[in-house]
């Protein structure tokens, strides 16, 4: 985000605490280009069938070492028409899809710990482009994020400890139980 000139409002958000996070699964059905000739299609889910996924949230002060968020939180799930839109702002649709959209709160996490990650322990395989739907906020309002939809992997050509690590030696990034299963190690890391 430094790469651009923030608002004053943005920078009041990121001053502070994020409260809550609202993260968007679209239910219905959509296809997602993500290459130059790869596209990624994306099954609708009947809303009698529906189970909000569980939900692990990851902190970390240096994007290196994550820790298991373990405070009490609440969580509020409801279905809406929202539009779809890329990692790019650009909507994929004309119309509005169908959206489960959960509102995680009771969180507490300070400006010093600025990395947060969700895995979804359980559940179908829920479509959300995170870039685009998936919004914390602060007291102030909504903070400025960026995201990205898969975790790094641990380093495969380096296995020091983690402040010894070379960044960028990592295997292909993961996602699901996978990258779960990292953030526990590091966490680990950083006890």
């Amino acid at each position: 985000m430094k790469r651009k000139p923030l608002s004053a409002r943005e920078e009041a958000c990121l001053s502070e605490p994020i409260e809550k996070l609202e993260i968007a699964f679209c239910i219905d059905s959509f296809r997602q280009r993500v290459g130059a000739q790869k596209w990624i299609d994306h099954e609708a889910v009947e809303v009698s069938r529906l189970r909000p996924p569980a939900l692990a949230l990851w902190t970390s002060a240096d994007n290196e070492t994550y820790a298991e968020y373990d405070a009490v939180l609440t969580t509020e799930t409801r279905v809406e028409w929202r539009h779809v839109y890329d990692a790019n702002g650009q909507p994929l649709f004309d119309q509005p899809k169908r959206h489960l959209v959960m509102t995680v709160g009771g969180l507490h996490i300070s400006p010093e710990t600025p990395y947060v990650a969700l895995t979804v322990r359980e559940g179908n395989r829920w479509s959300t482009i995170p870039y685009s739907m998936i919004k914390a906020f602060s007291q102030s309002g909504e903070v400025p994020l960026t995201a990205t939809v898969q975790a790094r992997a641990p380093s495969v050509q380096y296995r020091g400890t983690l402040s010894e690590r070379q960044w960028g030696t990592e295997a292909i990034p993961v996602k699901g139980n996978v990258a779960q299963a990292n953030f526990k190690t590091y966490g680990r890391y950083a006890m």
